[in-house]
């Protein structure tokens, strides 16, 4: 890679720290083995010394592959729920206004709660800033299985949110 491409994927990987930890996260359920994971990912690609066409979605795909690849290693699986979610994705705005901090935690709790392949898709294309296309590519899975799971998540959360309110 030339500086400015290794400077390029700094600066995606900056902008998009956040995202890019808390979707490692989102597979691994471990804060810090999701740090490693990121971490890993953007040294392999720093390192792999090739020009990437759309490197925010190919960092995304390399943090899949590194937090897959340290489950594998550990033995242990793609949690289905995750409650710890809401550490890393709460708002962290000075100027956030309580209710809407309270609203995104609830949110964020009941993203946790969905299955791991609705998550996935509503993490990647919400938080990540993933369009549909960049998540398709990402997950090997047809644009329409894609959506489909978008769909089903957004109104499972929906039932959810609606279900919560109902409950206080």
């Amino acid at each position: 890679m030339t500086r400015p491409q290794i400077e390029s994927t700094w600066d995606t990987y900056r902008l998009h720290r956040r995202g890019l930890v808390g979707y490692a996260q989102s597979l691994l359920a471990d804060n810090a083995l999701a740090e490693d994971a990121v971490h890993d990912a953007v040294v392999e690609v720093v390192r792999s010394n090739t020009a990437k066409r759309d490197l925010k979605a190919y960092l995304f795909r390399a943090v899949r592959n590194r937090a897959l690849r340290l489950l594998s290693l550990s033995g242990r699986e793609v949690p289905a729920s995750n409650g710890q979610l809401t550490s890393l994705l709460e708002p962290k705005r000075a100027d956030a206004d309580l209710i809407e901090e309270e609203s995104a935690k609830i949110v964020v709790q009941q993203l946790g709660l969905l299955g791991q392949d609705e998550r996935e898709v509503i993490f990647l294309h919400l938080y990540g800033d993933l369009k549909f296309r960049e998540v398709a590519t990402l997950l090997n899975a047809p644009l329409g299985t894609i959506t489909a799971r978008y769909r089903r998540g957004i109104e499972k959360l929906g039932n959810n949110l609606e279900m919560s309110t109902h409950e206080t």
